[in-house]
């Protein structure tokens, strides 16, 4: 069951992920308080994006994903 409510989660994330995106707003994801900038396109490539961030506890972290994801994604 957990996991389940997980990936619940995961995919309602993704929607507003992909919600903002279609806004063309930057910077804050709506209620999310995570900075998007260039996201993956691929369904599969933003669950394990979101799967990772949730992962992570502290804020520097999440920052230093979101660097790393960040650089990923505008290479």
């Amino acid at each position: 069951m957990k996991k389940r409510t997980q990936k619940k989660r995961i995919s309602i994330i993704c929607r507003k992920i992909r919600m903002a995106r279609r806004r063309g707003w930057v910077g804050i994801g709506r209620g999310l308080n995570i900075r998007f900038f260039k996201l993956p396109e691929e369904e599969v490539q933003y669950r394990q994006y979101v799967a990772r961030f949730q992962c992570q506890q502290s804020k520097e972290q999440k920052r230093w994903i979101l660097d790393e994801a960040y650089k990923m994604f505008t290479k």
